[in-house]
Formats: structure tokens, C-alpha cells, sequence
């Protein structure tokens, strides 16, 4: 097991004693392989997305960095729901999957909605997730 995949384990297990984070970690595991996600921006460092599942329905997702420190998690809040799920790994030209990236902007605030980075001739595009399109990742005057 990976050790980004170790520590999540943990994590999940200290949690899903909390009133909120029962919904979503009681009975669930953590999905192995964790998903790295390079970061566009100065300042940040790569992280590790793992999603926590119960029988085949993402029930919570934590992002974290290279350390095991949790940056940033989501859970269902009542049992029988489940996250929205993420779309397939658009492929490159290359015939690879389209590499993770973020950066906090108009588009994503949260490093659990990252973007894939699709290369198309000299265009790049950038798909979040949940499989909305920009040629653009745009920050207003005063944010970031």
C-alpha cells in the first residue's frame, strides 16, 4: 500500500468516530491507487487525492501532502448518498492520461476539484472533475 494510502487509512479510522464524519467513513476503506496532482501555481506543493469508498460509492475524499498532512477533506453527510462522481481520465495525444493539476482560481477554490491537463496540438485545455471545459484558468483582482 502506498504510504499517502497508509496515512488516509489512518485518518479515516480517527475520524469516523466524529458525529460528522460517521455518514461517510463507517464502513467504508480508502481506494488505492491515490491520485497526485501537480500544482500551477508558486507556493504550492503537489498533493495526493484519495477518495474513500463504501461497496463501489465514493463517500469522502481527502487531499494530502507529501507529509500525510490533511489539507483538505469532504464527506456525504447522510448514509445512502454518495459524492459526485468524476469523470475518466480524458487521454493525451500520447494515448496517457491527462495529468492532474490545480491552482486556486475562479474556476476551483477547493484542491478536491481539480482540472485535467489536455495538450491538443498547441491548445491546452483544462477539464475540472466533474467534466467542465476552460481554455482558461482565470483569478479576480484581489483573490489568490
Amino acid at each position: 500500500m502506498e504510504p499517502v494510502v497508509e496515512i488516509a487509512a489512518g485518518a479515516r479510522q480517527s475520524l469516523e468516530s466524529s458525529t460528522r464524519w460517521a455518514a461517510a467513513l463507517v464502513g467504508s476503506k480508502v481506494r488505492c491507487p491515490a491520485l497526485t496532482v501537480r500544482p500551477l501555481a508558486p507556493r504550492l506543493t503537489a498533493y495526493h487525492l484519495v477518495e474513500i469508498v463504501r461497496d463501489t460509492e465514493v463517500t469522502a475524499r481527502f487531499a494530502l501532502d507529501d507529509d500525510g498532512m490533511l489539507l483538505e477533506a469532504e464527506g456525504i453527510k447522510e448514509t445512502g448518498t454518495r459524492l459526485s462522481p468524476w469523470i475518466v481520465a480524458p487521454v493525451t495525444e500520447s494515448g496517457e492520461a491527462a495529468p492532474l493539476v490545480w491552482k486556486p482560481c475562479d474556476q476551483s477554490a477547493s484542491r478536491l476539484q481539480p482540472f485535467f491537463e489536455v495538450h491538443r496540438h498547441a491548445d491546452v485545455v483544462f477539464v475540472r472533475v466533474d467534466g467542465v471545459t476552460f481554455t482558461q484558468l482565470t483569478v479576480a483582482i484581489g483573490r489568490g
